[in-house]
């Protein structure tokens, strides 16, 4: 490298070396790149003393953008060997190596000395293309340490994590009570696009709101395995609905059945006779499924059995019997 003055560089290209690639998450870049040369007169002999360097970064051998620069003023010389750190004065940042091309620029007691020279990877750096220019930070940490991390993932496997944050605090973990599901707690509200479905649900459901149908809870095809409190609630539209057991209503029953069918309200042990019939068109029939006036009083058919017996008191007041 010569110059007007007919003063030479050499510059040693193995000497230059830059901290930049491949930063660790323990520890911060230097942003050091280390220098070394030869400076000598047009005659070849090795110059000596303090002399006043300009070292600047370009994206092309000559012209181009300037890309670092920084000034560094009386490097000692010693028989024509320098040595200096380049950044110290301005840190060298991953940025300025972004670019495809660089080229040193380097000026010595104000004169440029020309051609620039081109910054090439060391051999071991070629595995840094890998991170195509990207910083610790965008990528993620196998260590135990707090990160922020922008953009959509993709992961291809299995994604094992003890619980997942959401924006706002929600958390997401596992729920290991059998008696609460076993499955999955969520620790906030749970709004669902779409439908719910599931082999049991947990909980009164008395916070429940929202539900579409006016208050109807939509059981659908439900079978209880637990009391059914609905204490101050209305159960409403049911098509048929079968107990195994004793029912218990503390308020009034309405049952509205359809014109076409045969009955409205059917009370036995039996679907063969029913001890308590109404019909659809009104008629009343105890003991029998076919009454045919307002009220029709049926037993089994046994001679001098009783048919209706009206009480006064613990009197008998009056009595109907089979001849």
């Amino acid at each position: 490298m010569s110059n007007k003055n007919n003063s030479i560089l050499y510059i040693s290209a193995a000497a230059l070396g830059l901290a930049l690639l491949a930063p660790s998450a323990a520890q911060t870049p230097p942003g050091l790149m280390n220098f070394q040369g030869r400076l000598t007169d047009a005659s070849n002999n090795p110059l000596s003393g303090p002399h006043d360097f300009i070292f600047e970064v370009y994206d092309a051998p000559s012209g181009g953008a300037q890309l670092w620069t920084e000034a560094q003023a009386g490097i000692v010389v010693a028989n024509g060997v320098l040595a200096a750190q380049l950044g110290e004065v301005t840190p060298i940042t991953a940025a300025v190596f972004a670019a495809p091309d660089a080229y040193l620029q380097i000026t010595v007691d104000l004169v440029p000395l020309s051609p620039r020279q081109r910054l090439v990877t060391a051999p071991y750096a070629f595995n840094a293309s890998s991170l195509q220019g990207r910083d610790y930070a965008a990528f993620v940490s196998t260590d135990a340490a707090s990160q922020t991390i922008a953009g959509d993932k993709t992961f291809i496997g299995k994604l094992t994590v003890p619980r997942l944050v959401l924006s706002g605090g929600v958390v997401i973990s596992s729920e290991t009570l059998p008696s609460l599901g076993a499955g999955v707690r969520v620790s906030s509200n749970v709004y669902i696009v779409g439908f719910s479905s599931a082999v049991k649900y947990y909980g009164d459901g008395s916070a429940l709101t929202g539900i579409s149908g006016a208050g109807i809870d939509n059981l659908g095809n439900h079978i209880a395995t637990t009391t059914l409190n609905m204490s101050g609630h209305s159960i409403l539209n049911v098509a048929s609905a079968t107990f195994s057991n004793s029912v218990t209503v503390y308020s009034t029953v309405t049952v509205l059945a359809s014109e076409a069918a045969a009955a409205s309200l059917w009370v036995s042990t039996s679907n063969v006779t029913p001890h308590f019939y109404v019909s659809t068109g009104g008629n009343v029939g105890i003991g029998t499924a076919s009454p045919g006036a307002k009220l029709q009083v049926a037993d089994s058919g046994a001679s001098g059995g009783y048919i209706m017996v009206i009480n006064s008191g613990s009197e008998m007041a009056a009595w109907f019997k089979n001849k």
